[in-house]
């Protein structure tokens, strides 16, 4: 499930960078704003309806925890180890998209729209990434977390690299 819920990143990522070029290129640029726009009202939409009948109250007990179990989070090794690996990973996914479909366009000609594809490509790969994370941790790990977040960052820093690399594609 969380790895479901985190997928939500990358699938936003994917979302826009697949059709904010196509709507800038049907339009122009001044449309893309208000039409995604419209995509996440409908999204909304979607989600009012889905989860309409449910109860979206996480707590279970009602009991807010206190500061010294909130201040034992904040100095938990573990916590923070993994807190660091999820902002170097996000920061990571930003900067791919923010910076990919302008690296294609200037350094390789091409198009804003194949640009947007290509990019699409990256968080697309992270939403599969993201759900299969969980069943592949429990099935193949013993549901150890660290070989899956250990592989995620060996596969993603030859790709960093690469990019600097190639000077054709």
């Amino acid at each position: 499930a969380v790895g479901l819920i985190s997928a939500a990143i990358p699938a936003g990522f994917t979302l826009g960078q697949f059709l904010a070029p196509r709507i800038a290129a049907f339009f122009n640029w001044t449309v893309v704003f208000p039409a995604m726009g419209i995509v996440i009202l409908c999204f909304s939409g979607v989600f009012w309806v889905l989860s309409n009948g449910f109860d979206l109250d996480l707590e279970e007990d009602g009991n807010t925890p206190a500061f010294n179990e909130i201040a034992g989070l904040l100095t938990d090794v573990r916590i923070l180890l993994v807190s660091v690996l999820a902002f170097l990973a996000l920061s990571l996914s930003l900067f791919y998209n923010s910076w990919i479909p302008s690296y294609l366009y200037d350094e390789f000609g091409y198009s804003v729209v194949n640009a947007g594809k290509i990019a699409a490509l990256l968080p697309a790969v992270g939403i599969v990434a993201r759900a299969l994370s969980g069943p592949a941790s429990d099935q193949l790990f013993d549901t150890r977390r660290k070989p899956i977040v250990f592989i995620s960052f060996l596969v993603i820093l030859p790709t960093t690299v690469g990019f600097g690399i190639v000077s054709t594609i």
